[in-house]
């Protein structure tokens, strides 16, 4: 299977949200309300999508990853987003179904490239829900470390404990 990576357009908006949607039904049920995943999860990432490639900030980098025209991963970050931990990965998720074949350490690799680029030597972080064993096992072998966990504010207006992963641009492992 041939996995292609480009920068998102503002015309993959939609797929971008429906793949959003998906990853959060499937890995944050439980932590998310049921209500939100079953209903109103889907319009709030469109417009999110929408409003985020239609008017992307200056600091705004969006990778996606597709197989034929299928989009099945996507990593968009945002260059320099806090003076200490440095830019922000805002958003890495895989396809359930094409989990496994390296497209988030593919995303990651890519991220991690351009950011030398255009940043050298700030490091980068994303927050992870605690309960994401699986996530969280990923970004420790890829050479993130867990500097801290808070509860954060998510969509559907509860908390949840999160993780900070932080790397280093040469600190990534793939």
């Amino acid at each position: 299977m041939e996995i292609n990576y480009r920068l998102a357009l503002a015309r993959d908006a939609m797929e971008i949200a429906a793949l959003h949607a998906r990853s959060w039904q499937v890995h944050y049920r439980g932590s998310f309300s049921d209500a939100y995943l079953d209903g109103p999860v889907i319009p709030d990432r469109q417009e999110v999508w929408r409003h985020r490639l239609q008017h992307p900030p200056s600091n705004q980098y969006c990778l996606v990853a597709e197989t034929g025209e299928r989009i099945v991963g996507l990593l968009c970050l945002y260059l320099k987003e806090d003076p200490h931990y440095g830019s922000y990965i805002d958003n890495l998720h895989v396809d359930p179904e094409h989990q496994g074949l390296r497209i988030g350490k593919t995303l990651m690799a890519k991220a991690a490239d351009w950011l030398e680029l255009q940043a050298p030597g700030v490091p980068y972080y994303l927050w992870v829900l605690a309960v994401n064993s699986q996530a969280i096992g990923f970004y420790k072998a890829i050479g993130g470390r867990n500097l801290e966990t808070a509860e954060q504010p998510h969509p559907d207006g509860g908390h949840s404990i999160c993780c900070r992963f932080v790397w280093n641009t040469n600190g990534l492992k793939v």
